[in-house]
């Protein structure tokens, strides 16, 4: 059977698979997201690294992504992959992803205090009615994939955010022939995420979208019952985010001259430093803490402003730096932080980053700073540090859990 763009599924060569060690047809597969390189998010990691893998195995890959201001013909060549890119929106949404790239690093507004509360409760008000307006994408990628879209034996629709299920939901029922297993993949769940209120309806919305598709698959049991409601647990897959652990380099470590410290990633509500941050400024010993994050974004500004004065040139905060590179940085760290989140549906990404660094991990909830126990940390005594058993982060792995719901 031939699919549009003249691939065919059945009566195609066969292919070895390591890391199954059997033979493989290969698959012709489908992955929407609405981030990609070269942006510097998890979901960009979590698209690009599966796309990599699965044409890695022999499979024939076929992206849609945002339309960046960015020319993917090296990566398409390099990696063997086809991509298609997506306006971002029509109206509130249109250009979105070209006017990120195009400011990113770039300072703060320079709109007054009360403007910024303003937009900000505005933004609050929205995004509780219609969820934000990445929505538009939805309609975007629907007409992409009814244009563009094969059929094929796999479709990997990662999200959040959920317009990228939405699209899929919206091409499976009208107009596309996807006889594949189709997979919505989230990094945090939607409706029923303890943090991100919403209104009523949208338990509905996202209820109707994923009736269209065969799974669901999310990193960690920790976030199963965020999904009850819409599907039975044996249609809810563990499937953790997945990396080429053979591309890590870091430096050889050597003990710093003053305790050095850092943390990679934003800041929220659920995810603030303010208890490590005030005994930081009590006490009087020397460090350095480095903060890679992103300057921009308001909850991490909102978590971080109050302690640029008191901390002074001990707290040094730097912009996102690419993946590989921030793992190489960190590694140079007598140690790295952890602020654990007070939902029990979410898992920072980063540990597994943090992980491969190679340094100790100083682990915290929000609202259970143990000063002890760090100040251990801080006289170079690494005894409590958090264990992380990354094996099952490889992306080789990952793939083919992904690989084995075809034939379910």
């Amino acid at each position: 059977m031939s699919s549009k763009n003249g691939l065919n599924t059945r009566n195609c060569k066969q292919i070895f698979s390591p890391a199954k060690n059997e033979m493989q047809t290969p698959k012709n597969i489908i992955i929407t997201s609405y981030y990609f390189l070269p942006e510097n998010t998890p979901r960009a990691f979590r698209t690009f690294e599966l796309a990599r893998e699965f044409s890695k195995k022999g499979h024939n890959v076929t992206l849609f992504i945002p339309d960046y201001d960015f020319n993917y013909g090296e990566i398409e060549r390099r990696f063997n992959l086809k991509i298609h890119k997506v306006n971002s929106g029509f109206f509130l949404n249109r250009n979105h992803k070209r006017r990120y790239l195009g400011t990113q690093g770039s300072s703060s507004s320079n709109n007054s205090g009360f403007g910024k509360l303003l937009k900000k409760h505005i933004k609050k008000i929205v995004n509780y009615f219609i969820g934000d307006t990445t929505l538009e994408y939805s309609v975007e990628l629907w007409r992409a994939l009814l244009k563009h879209g094969t059929e094929s034996d796999l479709v990997v629709s990662v999200g959040l955010p959920v317009s990228v299920h939405l699209g899929v939901a919206w091409a499976v029922n009208y107009g596309i022939n996807l006889r594949a297993a189709k997979i919505a993949d989230y990094g945090d769940p939607y409706y029923f995420n303890e943090v991100s209120k919403l209104c009523f309806y949208h338990k509905y919305l996202e209820d109707y979208f994923l009736k269209r598709f065969d799974y669901i698959s999310i990193p960690t049991e920790k976030a199963i019952e965020s999904y009850k409601y819409y599907k039975p647990e044996d249609k809810i897959k563990i499937i953790p985010q997945g990396f080429d652990f053979s591309e890590t380099n870091k430096y050889e470590y050597s003990k710093n001259n003053k305790p050095s410290f850092a943390y990679a990633g934003l800041f929220y509500k659920i995810r603030n430093p303010r208890m490590m941050l005030d005994y930081l400024c009590d006490i009087k010993n020397d460090f350095n803490f480095f903060i890679y994050t992103d300057i921009n974004h308001a909850e991490t500004n909102e978590c971080l402003t109050p302690y640029l004065d008191r901390l002074k040139n001990k707290l040094i905060i730097n912009k996102l730096i690419p993946r590989t590179e921030c793992i190489k940085e960190l590694s140079k760290m007598d140690f790295l932080v952890n602020v654990g989140n007070l939902t029990s549906n979410q898992i920072p990404s980063k540990l597994i980053d943090y992980s491969l660094s190679g340094r100790p991990i100083f682990s915290f909830q929000p609202d259970n700073f143990e000063s002890e126990v760090f100040t251990d940390f801080l006289n170079g005594d690494f005894s409590n540090q958090l264990k992380v058993n990354i094996s099952e982060y490889d992306i080789r792995l990952v793939a083919d859990k992904f690989l084995g719901l075809c034939n379910n």
